[in-house]
């Protein structure tokens, strides 16, 4: 789902064309000195197509709050780059066009267990619209082939191009049955090989944008996760947090969910009078 982005400046009235959201074919956008020009890092290689260049991940460009989508956000609100061309004005940013492909494309897993710039920002603005549309992150990230960068998540912001065609992708993906994936919890949980991460960045997510329910849903996946670690101390405190949540958001059927599994997980511990305690609450809800 990558956009084509026009640069622009308005000394000397040249530019260059480039893509964004192509996480799984470039590593990022890169302002490249040498070859005055802007360009896009191929993932296979990590080197700047013109001059051979291999910049390090700090050297990329940012673009999330740079690049505005007409109609739909606010103008820019970080400072543009300078334009390596005639090194006198700052550059502008226009949309040239946009590929929906309307599905998630895996090419060869190129990028599984890379960090680099383009993957954290895509990797972000999932979870972001996860909250928003209340889809569970591991099943998300599932369709996406997708992993969690291990570093790069701290500092990013919402990139309104990337979001909004996440918005649509996702909505469309799943019109028919988004009231249904909590149902597939556990079985997404089990494909995917790190959920723990997936669900830990998703409640930072969650708490940077104080979005309640996303961070009950993550809270409640991570209770899963540590309970199948054998943390069971861990996801019993997960758990009582997530049924909190739930409890104030008056969603009633997940907190009979949460209920069950709690007394379920008592159980399991030999914790009998908590389970039966446990069963009693969920019964008084009924």
């Amino acid at each position: 789902m990558p956009y084509m982005v026009n640069s622009y400046c308005t000394q000397c009235q040249q530019g260059d064309r480039f893509s964004i959201g192509h996480w799984n074919t470039y590593k990022g956008v890169f302002v490249c000195q040498t070859c005055r020009a802007i360009v896009n890092i191929p993932l296979e290689t990590g080197q700047c197509p013109g001059c051979g260049y291999t910049p390090a991940n700090s050297e990329f460009f940012d673009y999330s709050g740079a690049i505005a989508i007409k109609n739909i956000t606010e103008p820019p609100s970080q400072p543009m780059p300078t334009c390596p061309k005639c090194l006198q004005a700052q550059l502008n940013f226009g949309i040239a066009g946009h590929m929906n492909m309307g599905a998630a494309i895996d090419l060869n897993g190129l990028a599984k267990g890379q960090d680099y710039l383009e993957k954290a920002i895509f990797a972000y603005n999932v979870l972001l619209i996860c909250g928003e549309l209340g889809l569970d992150p591991v099943e998300v990230f599932h369709y996406f082939n997708l992993d969690i960068p291990k570093t790069l998540m701290e500092e990013r912001k919402a990139a309104a191009a990337i979001l909004n065609d996440l918005r649509i992708h996702l909505q469309i993906r799943y019109m028919n049955d988004i009231s249904d994936l909590e149902a597939k919890w556990l079985a997404e949980r089990e494909r995917v090989e790190h959920p723990y991460v997936i669900y830990s960045c998703a409640i930072a997510v969650a708490r940077q944008w104080q979005l309640k329910r996303f961070e009950a849903i993550s809270l409640l996946g991570l209770g899963l996760c540590c309970e199948q670690m054998r943390r069971y101390e861990q996801a019993n405190a997960l758990y009582q947090q997530a049924l909190s949540f739930f409890y104030l958001l008056k969603d009633t059927k997940t907190e009979l969910f949460l209920l069950t599994l709690l007394s379920e997980h008592y159980a399991r511990l030999g914790q009998d009078a908590l389970a039966w305690q446990t069963i009693q609450h969920a019964l008084s809800k009924l």
